[in-house]
């Protein structure tokens, strides 16, 4: 177990948490909780567990973090992997009733379950953002500039990886070139063959397989949506083959993120925020975040009425970036818990800060 102040791990077997949960604190899970998901184990199994979690089960935050991911009411999934990472998934649970606390679940091994329980958002955000933050201090030029359909954004993405790709191929062919060609005949194939790949090594497929739920849109891509690469100069247009065939060349803006991303890109990172309401719980955020040795790319993804999509495109600093995390999930936070004024001990019911006895059972409040 590891400890401080602002944040606390255990580490459970997979098979036995639910056991641990349920059965021995007795906590009755509810939709969308992590322990909907997990199988009972044998009775033989059971009976070593008090004894073998003794030191757990008489952790007072151990039960905290059971109450918390038994019954969320906020629910944060994020996916990390990308250019020379492989994919890890945390999810992280709060509940108004147990105050501004955040459960993150995750696994280090296959089979072992780590808990995290932190104080606030605030502390998974701050070590989030040692972890993985790119650590940039000067502000560069967004070439990807608000607010583009989302269809868009994915032929943006294509573009970066059909950069990266050619240096590749041509390094391989000890070829040396100032102006690499490509046609739109096979920038449309690789594409494509991208999509379908989930290779999170490359920028098309990682951001489709890190972003929760992204696939669930209906992403309807066509030839129209290309032209947004011409048109901010990410290729430009260097005549026709004899069959016609479009041929290309990256503009400025292509070999500047081109240069970027192939020479500093190591991960990325997705987030979707959901929200218990009436119906359910409710989506309420995604991102996705590609650090570089330049900056932070932020995406903001947005439905709007019309069910069309749009993708919300910065390019930060470090400090930017953890103020924009702060912004955008701590909001969520703030809006649950600043309900809560206080809470019963005896029966967990919600009354008023100056309340002197709980109106729902008499308990003397403290």
């Amino acid at each position: 177990m590891l400890e401080n102040t602002r944040l606390k791990v255990f580490e459970v077997e997979e098979e036995d948490l639910l056991a641990l949960f349920t059965e021995e604190l007795g906590i009755n899970p509810q939709n969308e909780s992590i322990l909907m998901d997990l199988k009972p184990i044998s009775k033989e199994r059971q009976k070593s567990l008090k004894e073998f979690y003794s030191a757990y089960l008489e952790d007072s935050d151990f039960g905290k973090i059971g109450r918390i991911i038994g019954a969320p009411d906020i629910i944060i999934h994020q996916k990390i992997g990308g250019g020379s990472t492989h994919l890890d998934q945390v999810r992280l649970y709060s509940n108004k009733v147990e105050g501004k606390a955040v459960v993150s679940v995750s696994k280090i091994t296959e089979g072992i379950f780590v808990l995290g329980l932190y104080d606030q958002i605030e502390s998974y955000i701050d070590w989030w953002m040692d972890q993985y933050g790119g650590d940039c201090e000067t502000t560069v030029a967004n070439y990807m500039p608000p607010k583009i359909r989302l269809e868009e954004f994915l032929f943006l993405l294509h573009g970066i990886d059909m950069f990266r790709r050619i240096t590749f191929e041509n390094m391989l062919a000890y070829r040396y070139t100032e102006k690499s060609t490509l046609s739109y005949a096979d920038f449309a194939k690789k594409m494509s063959e991208s999509i379908g790949s989930n290779d999170i090594r490359w920028l098309l497929p990682a951001f489709l397989v890190l972003t929760p739920s992204i696939l669930e849109e209906d992403l309807k891509l066509e030839a129209k949506h290309a032209s947004l690469l011409m048109e901010l100069n990410f290729l430009e247009n260097a005549g026709q083959k004899d069959d016609g065939d479009v041929i290309m060349t990256f503009g400025e803006a292509g070999q500047i993120t081109g240069v970027e991303f192939y020479r500093t890109w190591l991960l990325a990172s997705g987030i979707e925020i959901k929200v218990a309401g009436k119906d359910g719980f409710e989506t309420k955020g995604r991102f996705f975040i590609a650090p570089t040795a330049l900056c932070n790319h932020f995406v903001h993804i947005e439905k709007e009425e019309d069910g069309l999509i749009y993708v919300n495109h910065q390019a930060y600093t470090k400090e930017q970036l953890s103020f924009q995390l702060n912004k955008q999930l701590g909001a969520f936070f703030q809006e649950e818990h600043q309900q809560v004024e206080k809470i019963c001990s005896q029966c967990k019911n919600q009354v008023p800060e100056d309340a002197l006895f709980c109106n729902k059972c008499g308990n003397k409040l403290s």
